[in-house]
């Protein structure tokens, strides 16, 4: 069980465990927030963003940049990028990685307050956890409750279409997202039948509600900022954060908002990641331990821990 190398950082109050000792620690913790990146969802299949082969180092930063999509080169490459991370989650396995199964063990032993997730796949969906969507007036069945969620998508979700102009919601399917991708992208229903949505111009399109740098902010911001206060309400005794860099800011204030809260209850605020971001040490203010290692071989280790 002593493959991943803890870190204490020097600002902690709590001595240092060893691997197994922290595991054991976390294991009798009951309220969980866990904020989660791209790094748990690589096994299955989902490309890397900030790794050296990932799809920022071979496409650039700006791939995600609404100011650079006028460029037809980086909106193809960006179309190709979400069309593959689409697919790749439809076809995942359940659960698609042990990090998710992790999500899942937490869920069903009543332990896990909220995730928080930067991926835009949606494989949480996968194990059984609900995110808040926006009601679609299509009568598709999309929920427009939030009621029971457990699941926050921080930068969108691949699995949802919206229009351009009046803001419909959809389901995304393979047909959809092979039209987009292929520069054809749906009319949007809605528009067609009461032009008066789209100002009387041409109807909008249909295309996945992921967000983009210096693009508009997700609809439901609002309720992303309602959740941050709820679950700091509630006294969480843990936090974990895993599988990311931590590179984007608004990620950074929110973690340092739980860590606040967790070290008010004398709570432990853990990062898991394979490899130490340049960041980590100048956050010793906000995490306790460093846990440098394999994600999924951490979610597996903790998970039989839970379920034992």
């Amino acid at each position: 069980m002593d493959k991943l190398v803890v870190h204490q950082l020097q600002h902690s109050k709590c001595p240092y465990l060893p691997y197994r000792d922290l595991l054991m620690r976390l294991r009798g913790c009951t309220k969980v927030l866990i904020v989660t990146g791209a790094g748990i969802s690589t096994a299955a299949g989902i490309p890397a963003f900030r790794t050296p082969d990932g799809v920022f180092t071979v496409n650039g930063v700006h791939l995600f940049d609404a100011n650079a999509h006028s460029d037809p080169t980086v909106r193809k490459n960006y179309c190709v990028v979400v069309e593959k991370i689409f697919f790749e989650s439809q076809k995942a396995s359940n659960p698609p990685t042990p990090a998710h199964g992790l999500l899942a063990i937490m869920e069903k032993a009543g332990s896990l307050a909220r995730a928080y997730t930067q991926n835009i796949d949606d494989l949480e969906s996968h194990v059984g956890l609900q995110g808040w969507i926006q009601s679609s007036s299509s009568g598709e069945g999309l929920k427009s409750t939030s009621d029971g969620v457990n699941l926050v998508h921080l930068h969108g979700n691949v699995n949802i279409m919206k229009c351009s102009k009046c803001c419909l919601w959809e389901r995304s399917t393979n047909h959809l997202i092979t039209e987009w991708a292929s520069g054809n992208p749906r009319e949007c229903l809605k528009c067609c039948l009461l032009p008066s949505l789209s100002g009387k111009r041409s109807p909008g399109v249909l295309s996945p509600q992921i967000v983009l740098y210096g693009g508009v902010q997700l609809p439901d911001s609002d309720r992303i900022a309602q959740w941050i206060k709820e679950d700091v309400k509630r006294g969480p005794d843990l936090l974990i954060v895993m599988g990311t860099s931590m590179e984007i800011q608004s990620v950074q204030e929110t973690v340092e908002i739980f860590s606040l809260a967790v070290h008010e209850r004398g709570g432990l605020v853990v990062w898991v990641n394979h490899l130490a971001a340049p960041n980590v040490f100048s956050r010793r203010h906000v995490f306790d331990f460093f846990v440098e290692g394999d994600v999924q071989s951490f979610c597996e280790d903790l998970a039989l821990l839970i379920i034992s």
